[in-house]
């Protein structure tokens, strides 16, 4: 390879100064004491470097992909061996496991949904290890880091071995490898993660940090991982880990309202072409994103709400609309050229855009097929959220014509505004403020999904929230003061209701 794309091989060189703070932890802090050390995607080499003045060890070896960078590894290190080769295909057979082995560095950061989008070959062979379910695996929600696929081969390798593995990843990442360790069963004997500002350190904005995790010699029984900072190690910030089966950002923190929503949660409208799709309403016409001028019917244009736009307690208002193709997945859209035959026009005309949709989902899809709709969608009354707020804002919307909301968004629909007016309270009283904040990780790009809100057990949540309660939550969202006992014992009823329907099913 003569070229290589920085953001493609992940390439950020870590600096000398914090590869030999990481070495300086290793030795102070853990006391390790290898006989090897590997950097599995070495770069310029800084960590074997710092790891070579800092460390005891025997063998010493730097893997890359890249020729030109090993090119660039200080030549004067001793007993060290540069190897060129994928790490994904290399193999770890000369290499003495019975032996006490280091495994340092910072393989790349960048996911694959990335690297898709530049045609990078630059890739593990796929595999659906979390078991996601097929939709949420083609949607994104298996969207890992390379820097995953790279920690989890070396747990494949090393897990039965005397070996520390020290390597910066996104927290994301510590998290999923954490999971994966307990639902496996994987015995080791210390984990922490060990946040840093990677703004200072590589001038990006990534929430990061160091994995340490070690094999061998007593094993943890614990189900929680400690966090930490590096600058001060050994003060635990807090911990995440499994609790009576459950998954917890704030393992110490936790209101006891864990369940599962009586209401179902909706992920909003996905169609990845927004430049045609979505319109915006200008003095009673609308234009696309190209600023175009549609002349088409309004029986399938909606009322669109983007995630940026769910942030007040009820909206009823909005200047962005969309084009709603399918009442269902998979429904055959040639009725459109009759009910609608300008809009039909308008999207043949623009079909190679849709053509042009790199997600697989819509492979031997109909035309102009949308995901995330159904009969809920049509609803009236909806509650929203934005996935990505770090202090989530739920709201009650709702218009003459149903509102859509974006792919960004998930919501609970409703067929009467005060079933819905209550679950808002409910939603954005502070005990359920309090659990999502110990079950979401809100240094996550997006905080709140559908596996974390349908957790909230809102049964659970009105045997410990009273009607002065939620009327102080109307007070402070604004909404002046419409809730009345009547009202809140009508909702505990359908909420009773459904849940006793649910333990039937």
């Amino acid at each position: 390879m003569e070229k290589f794309n920085r953001k493609e091989f992940g390439d950020y060189q870590t600096p000398l100064f914090f590869t030999d703070t990481i070495c300086e932890y290793l030795k102070n802090e853990l006391k390790i004491m290898p006989e090897i050390i590997i950097e599995p995607t070495c770069g310029i080499g800084n960590f074997l470097k710092s790891a070579s003045e800092s460390l005891p060890y025997e063998e010493l070896y730097g893997i890359d992909i890249d020729p030109a960078k090993l090119k660039e590894v200080d030549e004067t290190i001793p007993n060290l061996t540069l190897i060129n080769e994928d790490i994904f295909k290399f193999k770890f057979d000369n290499i003495d496991k019975s032996k006490n082995i280091l495994i340092i560095g910072n393989p790349p950061w960048a996911t694959n949904t990335e690297l898709s989008k530049l045609n990078s070959t630059n890739l593990p062979e796929k595999s659906n290890y979390r078991n996601e379910m097929a939709i949420d695996a083609m949607t994104g929600d298996s969207n890992f880091d390379i820097s995953e696929a790279i920690i989890r081969k070396i747990i494949t390798e090393f897990k039965a071995t005397n070996t520390t593995i020290a390597l910066l990843c996104k927290k994301i990442v510590v998290r999923n490898i954490f999971k994966d360790l307990i639902e496996t069963n994987t015995k080791y004997s210390f984990i922490r993660q060990l946040n840093f500002d990677s703004s200072r350190v590589f001038r990006i904005d990534a929430e990061a940090c160091l994995l340490v995790l070690q094999f061998g010699g007593s094993t943890l029984t614990d189900m929680a991982c400690g966090v930490s900072d590096l600058s001060n190690p050994n003060k635990t910030l807090y911990r995440f880990g499994f609790k009576g089966g459950n998954f917890y950002s704030n393992i110490d923190d936790v209101p006891d309202i864990d369940g599962e929503c009586v209401f179902e949660w909706r992920q909003g409208v996905k169609h990845d072409c927004s430049g045609i799709m979505e319109l915006d309403c200008v003095d009673g016409s609308l234009f696309n994103k190209n600023g175009n001028k549609l002349s088409i019917e309004t029986s399938l244009v909606y009322p669109l709400l983007k995630s940026s736009q769910v942030k007040r307690p009820i909206i009823t208002e909005t200047s962005k609309y969309i084009i709603i193709t399918q009442k269902r997945i998979n429904q055959d859209t040639s009725y459109i050229e009759d009910e609608a035959p300008e809009t039909w026009k308008y999207l043949n005309n623009n079909k190679e855009h849709f053509d042009k949709r790199k997600s697989s989902i819509y492979n031997g899809k109909p035309d102009f097929s949308i995901f995330g709709i159904g009969d809920y969608s049509f609803k009236k009354y909806k509650v929203a959220v934005s996935g990505f707020y770090k202090s989530p804002i739920f709201s009650l919307v709702y218009t003459d014509k149903t509102f859509m909301l974006d792919d960004t968004c998930y919501f609970l629909s409703f067929d009467d505004h005060d079933s819905a007016y209550v679950t808002m309270l409910v939603l954005n009283s502070p005990l359920v403020k309090s659990f999502l904040k110990s079950i979401a990780f809100l240094d996550s790009k997006r905080p709140y999904t559908k596996r974390v809100l349908k957790r909230i057990d809102i049964e659970k949540s009105l045997e410990t929230l009273s009607l002065d309660d939620l009327k102080s939550v109307e007070a402070e969202l604004g909404l002046g003061s419409y809730l009345d006992e009547k009202i809140l014992n009508d909702y505990s009823r359908t909420i009773k209701r459904k849940f006793n329907n649910k333990c039937k099913a």
